[in-house]
């Protein structure tokens, strides 16, 4: 249920979108995602469980918590976090995103019973993940890869993230150079381990540093994430002195406290 949660806040990150609970229990949780800018919300369901015996009751249930939801927001305003809002006017959307992780129903019926209630269903399970862009591109030399690097990819994936990391991304008789190529073209942000390894990898390495700072120079100038790990400014200063100039993180922090800072980051830039 946690793996969904932060997968669901990473789409629908706060404060952009406030989530109003409806129903809760260790396995089923439904709601609502409001846009407090623009005053809209979705409805909203997590299901940590099989739905099979339960579906055709959900669409009704979340009409029904909707317009309670809406009625109590027309008695007066809200007070969240010290700030007030005017809430009469919410558009509710029509469309509910469902985090799941294997939909153990048809698709295409269970759409259809939404559909009876005028409801669009969005639905975010492991088949939807697999076909993800990733979020991010882990780029690393492979002598760092059961140190820091597969540590720091398990620790991203827990909290939600799509990584492209070569371990689980590649598969047997895949181009290399296509590969990579394709996981940089689309992944949002290059995580790069800034190494002593690293720095003196003169193949593969080195040329996925060079396409993420190609494709920083055509306008995206935010998609590298450096990262230090055991070296210096002379260090970098050496062979990628260019990349003194972003400010990085640091591996002697932990990994998870590494991962939830390069988490924020990402989470705070998501469209």
């Amino acid at each position: 249920m946690e793996i969904l949660k932060k997968q669901m806040d990473v789409e629908f990150p706060h404060p952009k979108y406030f989530k109003v609970n409806f129903k809760v229990d260790n396995n089923l949780f439904l709601g609502s995602l409001w846009n407090r800018d623009e005053n809209y919300e979705h409805a909203l369901i997590i299901a940590d469980k099989s739905i099979k015996g339960i579906y055709p009751k959900l669409p009704q249930i979340l009409i029904n918590e909707i317009n309670s939801l809406n009625y109590n927001r027309k008695q007066g305003k809200w007070i969240i976090a010290d700030t007030e809002y005017d809430n009469s006017e919410v558009t509710f959307t029509k469309n509910v995103f469902l985090f799941t992780n294997k939909l153990t129903v048809n698709e295409n019926i269970l759409k259809k019973e939404f559909a009876k209630h005028r409801l669009k269903l969005h639905i975010r399970d492991e088949k939807y993940r697999q076909n993800m862009k990733p979020d991010v591109f882990l780029c690393h030399d492979s002598r760092d890869k059961n140190e820091i690097a597969e540590p720091l990819y398990n620790a991203l994936t827990e909290l939600g993230l799509k990584v492209w990391f070569d371990m689980a991304s590649l598969e047997i008789g895949d181009s290399l150079t296509e590969k990579i190529d394709e996981g940089i073209k689309t992944s949002k942000y290059g995580i790069v381990l800034l190494s002593k390894n690293l720095l003196s990898n003169e193949k593969w390495t080195k040329y996925e540093l060079q396409s993420f700072k190609i494709k920083q120079i055509f306008g995206e100038t935010n998609t590298i994430l450096p990262i230090w790990h055991g070296i210096n400014e002379n260090d970098l200063l050496e062979v990628c002195p260019w990349l003194l100039d972003k400010l990085g993180g640091n591996t002697d922090i932990g990994i998870k406290e590494l991962a939830d800072k390069l988490f924020n980051v990402i989470r705070k830039n998501a469209s």
